[in-house]
């Protein structure tokens, strides 16, 4: 994962994050589209296999492929 973030400083400063995002987002941040050409030129080797795994254990954890039927069935019940 790439994350072009060009304008990361002024959403920062106008919006904010809960989370700090440079240390959360599981992939390489670029901000101009030279440094985006590398990291896809690079991404393979960029890839952090550990840190994706804690980003999807942290806010995926819920993604099992059964929430349809979990609201089914409370929607039956």
């Amino acid at each position: 994962m790439i994350f072009f973030s060009y304008d990361l400083e002024s959403y920062d400063s106008d919006r904010s994050f809960y989370y700090n995002y440079e240390e959360l987002v599981p992939g390489k941040i670029v901000k101009t589209t030279s440094e985006l050409a590398v990291a896809i030129l690079n991404a393979e080797k960029d890839y952090d296999k550990q840190k994706m795994a804690e980003f999807r254990k942290k806010f995926m954890s819920a993604c099992d492929g059964s929430s349809t039927k979990r609201v089914f069935e409370e929607a039956i019940s």
